[in-house]
């Protein structure tokens, strides 16, 4: 019994991580923006938001990140007069998405338009994330190891 835990706790910590860092930077921001990611986990979640006037800097989002197909959307809402953004996302320091629209404080998009709205996506950007071989050789062996206990542990079963 001790060994079938060693080796549940073994499958447990080998959850594959990931070879992909992904950064998103939210910069000139008017009024309020956010990056949603949407994956096999999440539908939509927010992960960073930025306010007025203000820079996240680069964020590490790598958490987030789920095997396969991932989306990020950028959702802005302006609440009075003109809207900006920018936005940037690195995929393992690749630069993957620059958008940016207006120069906040002093020229909004689309020559000021004071159009107000709530979470309007302005940019959206899909990758694909794979996990590293050696997460994948820990999680295949561990799977191995523990099929091979519940076979020797079936035929006991059995007889009882």
């Amino acid at each position: 019994m001790k060994k079938l835990l060693i080796l549940a706790l073994g499958l447990l910590f080998s959850i594959p991580s990931f070879a992909d860092t992904i950064q998103v930077s939210l910069f000139n921001t008017d009024d309020v923006l956010k990056a949603a990611i949407t994956n096999s986990s999440a539908n939509g979640q927010v992960v960073l938001t930025n306010n007025f006037l203000q820079s996240t800097g680069l964020v590490d989002i790598s958490s987030f990140v789920t095997p396969g197909s991932n989306r990020l959307d950028f959702l802005l809402t302006n609440t009075q007069l003109g809207y900006t953004w920018g936005i940037q996302v690195f995929d393992n320091g690749n630069l993957i998405l620059n958008s940016s629209c207006g120069n906040v404080g002093v020229l909004g998009c689309n020559n000021n338009d004071f159009t107000l709205f709530t979470d309007r996506n302005v940019a959206s950007v899909t990758f694909n994330a794979v996990p590293e071989p050696s997460s994948l050789w820990l999680l295949g062996s561990g799977l191995v190891l523990v099929g091979g206990r519940v076979r020797r542990i079936l035929p006991l079963i059995k007889r009882v």
